[in-house]
């Protein structure tokens, strides 16, 4: 009898380990992992392209959306009328279900690309609300305390934060765009690329080790690249004709979701973190852009 119950035990604990690994894409329980915008709405869907919700719904433009660190908040951009931001755009943060939807920034402009910080204390933003060309700024996560960090007349934008807390962002203040990187509070600013074509939209990688972006470097499209965080080393990932964008890594560092005009449409895709085993996750004929994967 013993035995019986024992191996009834075993089985029950084999079939509850089966259906939690497969909970992200399968009943109820679907924990859906990316989140992109499409249309004027932010969106999520599991990894594997399903499950797909609409979680701003609205009339207006709600786009960037990024999560924080912790998986139970999305940050995005939005323009819509209740926020005041009929000729700019705020960021608001949202739970992952829509609800809860709080307003971040007020300022006159437009704020755009906003990132937590990955010990969830911190948002870097770009913004016009002092420069027509956009700065990069930062906040406390809960919209407090707005600092300046970059202060040339170029473009800076798409921030992204290391692990170890600095920021990789888009600058055209050389002869091109180009990837910089500075400290959390804007010191220590060097190039992470150079060259006559443009680098843009940086990503880090999980461990801090490596930075996927996008670039211009083989003159016939954007691709997607990965080079070690100190810019050294770049491999080209994607090898199409079409134009290449929105670089996002897995939790776990071992594939990156973006998007992709290959099949006519922008679409999202999933790759190896080697670029290997490119595969579409949406299909149809509404544009999809930003994807980002959950911590």
């Amino acid at each position: 009898m013993r035995t019986h119950l024992f191996y009834v035990g075993a089985v029950v604990a084999l079939v509850i380990i089966v259906l939690a690994a497969c909970q992200e894409s399968t009943g109820p329980g679907v924990r859906r992992t990316i989140v992109f915008e499409s249309q004027g709405d932010v969106y999520l869907m599991d990894s594997v392209g399903g499950h797909v919700v609409n979680l701003t719904n609205r009339v207006g433009e709600d786009h960037s959306p990024a999560w924080s660190p912790d998986g139970r908040r999305i940050v995005f951009t939005s323009i819509r009328q209740d926020s005041g931001a009929v000729f700019g755009g705020h960021i608001f943060v949202m739970n992952p279900d829509g609800s809860a939807v709080q307003q971040l920034t007020f300022a006159p402009g437009y704020d755009y690309t906003p990132v937590w910080s990955w010990d969830g204390t911190k948002i870097a933003f770009m913004s016009t609300r002092d420069d027509p060309n956009g700065e990069i700024y930062v906040m406390n996560a809960d919209g407090s305390e707005v600092t300046r960090l970059t202060t040339d007349s170029a473009i800076d934008s798409d921030p992204a934060w290391s692990p170890d807390g600095h920021v990789a962002f888009r600058s055209s203040r050389g002869a091109t765009d180009h990837i910089y990187v500075m400290n959390a509070d804007g010191s220590a600013l060097a190039p992470l690329t150079d060259g006559s074509w443009p680098d843009i939209q940086a990503a880090w990688s999980p461990d801090g080790s490596k930075i996927a972006f996008v670039s211009y470097r083989d003159s016939v499209s954007y691709q997607i690249y990965v080079m070690n965080a100190d810019g050294s080393a770049p491999t080209r990932l994607t090898h199409t004709s079409s134009h290449e964008f929105d670089p996002s890594w897995s939790s776990d560092g071992g594939r990156i979701v973006f998007s992709s005009a290959r099949d006519g449409y922008q679409q999202i895709y999933v790759m190896n973190a080697d670029g290997s085993a490119q595969t579409p996750l949406t299909t149809g004929t509404a544009a999809k852009r930003m994807p980002r994967w959950r911590p």
